[in-house]
Formats: C-alpha cells, structure tokens, sequence
C-alpha cells in the first residue's frame, strides 16, 4: 500500500501494538486497508510534524495505525496537540452516513464489493440511516488541487530539508537512490520541464482547495450527516509482480 506499509505489516503481524505513519495522500489508509488493520489520517496540525521528511507541508501529517480503534483514539489522546475532546457516545440507530457513490463505490473488486455492502446491511439492520448523495462537482476540483499542491511543494521543501538536516545527502542523491520507477519518474519530471508550474499551485491553493473544503462543508450541513462511508481502496493488495499496474 506504501508508503507506511512497514508499519502496517508490523502492527499487522502483531510485531507491535500500533505504530505511526506519515500521510500525504493516503499513505496511513491505504496500507492499514491492505493489512486487514486500522488507519488514522488526523487533520493537518492535530500533532506535531517535527522529525517528519516533508512532501507538502499542506498536507502532510503522522498518523497512528492499530488493530483496534481503541488503540487509535489512545494515540491519539497522547499525540495531540490540543485539548482532547472528551469522547462522545452515540446511539448508533440516531446515525447519518452518506453515501457517495461516484468514483468512491465504482469498479470495486467483487470480494471488495461483497463486504462493503454486507458492511453497510449490517449498519442499516442497526438503524443507521443512510442518505446517497454525491460530493457535486468535486472530482475536478480534485484532480486539480492534490498534485500541483504536492509536486509544487516537494520540490521546495525537501531539497531545503536535506541541506538543514546535515545528512550529507543531496537531493540528487536521494533521486539516484530511489527504488520505484513510479516514484522516480514522478520526482525526477519535476527537476525538467515538466515541473508543476507555480500558477497551477497558486490556482489550486487559492481557488481549488477552498471550493472543495466549501463542498465538504456544505454536504455535511445540507444532508444533516455524521459520516460519509467508502471502501479505503477499490481493490485488495496484489501479490508481488502483479502490483505494478493495476
């Protein structure tokens, strides 16, 4: 699931009781998913990010990852930053979760399917309500805010990071050093012409990101929601020589 699957697999393998990750776009969801386990993506700024090799300091953040999610709101209780708010118990049957079906719940594996609808019975059986609904003309907004904002970012914030952190590695050798073709060429286009233009990162700072946190906001307001609900991959982890494209 990279790029926290180390500790997912140790919390996983029972190595650990929980461990911590680093998430830029899904790097605590996305393994904790593939190894059957709990993932925890705060928001940004709920703990300290000191010691954390930076990608995108908007987006970049540590979660916790556990077998449980009473191991996860432990963690959470001793990282955070601020006053943790005293926890809260619901009557699962007083419940409104969305339901976006596009993209989020599009071409599944069968198994993946299977579950997460045997999943969402089993809440409803319990009295949760449902409410499908979609994010409105969200998927465009996205694409064109998570990589300017990331590709921008990283070229600037880690290169400055190695030259403070007296390593003695350059970021032309952290590029040589790099193992996945994906990530290389994703890094090294950025070096070229290809680098993400600052006029992309200023429009999908200033333009973009607003207008998606203002749908977030609205779609939870408007539809009376406690959650949205979604499979955290479409697909479960493929086996070794299968997982280059999928």
């Amino acid at each position: 699931g990279g790029s926290s699957g180390g500790t997912a697999v140790a919390v996983s393998a029972r190595q650990f009781s929980a461990g911590l990750g680093t998430d830029t776009g899904g790097s605590v969801r996305i393994p904790s998913a593939l190894c059957g386990i709990f993932g925890f993506r705060p928001s940004v700024g709920r703990y300290s990010r000191t010691g954390v090799i930076p990608i995108s300091s908007t987006r970049d953040t540590i979660g916790p990852i556990a077998r449980s999610m009473a191991d996860i709101v432990l963690i959470d209780g001793v990282m955070a930053n601020q006053q943790v708010t005293k926890k809260l118990y619901r009557e699962i049957n007083s419940l409104r979760i969305g339901l976006p079906r596009t993209r989020l719940w599009e071409n599944l594996e069968s198994g993946v399917q299977k579950l997460a609808n045997e999943f969402i019975n089993i809440l409803a059986t319990e009295g949760v309500t449902f409410v499908e609904e979609d994010f409105p003309d969200i998927w465009e907004l996205n694409d064109n805010t998570g990589f300017p904002i990331a590709l921008f970012e990283v070229m600037r914030e880690l290169p400055t990071y190695l030259d403070k952190s007296g390593y003695g590695v350059s970021f032309k050798d952290l590029l040589a050093g790099i193992g996945s073709p994906d990530v290389k060429g994703i890094l090294s286009s950025q070096e070229g012409d290809e680098a993400m233009p600052e006029a992309a990162y200023q429009a999908a700072i200033q333009k973009h990101r607003p207008k998606m946190q203002q749908i977030y906001t609205d779609y939870f307001k408007d539809n009376q929601l406690d959650a949205a609900i979604f499979p955290t991959t479409p697909l479960t982890a493929r086996p070794i020589g299968q997982d280059e494209t999928v």
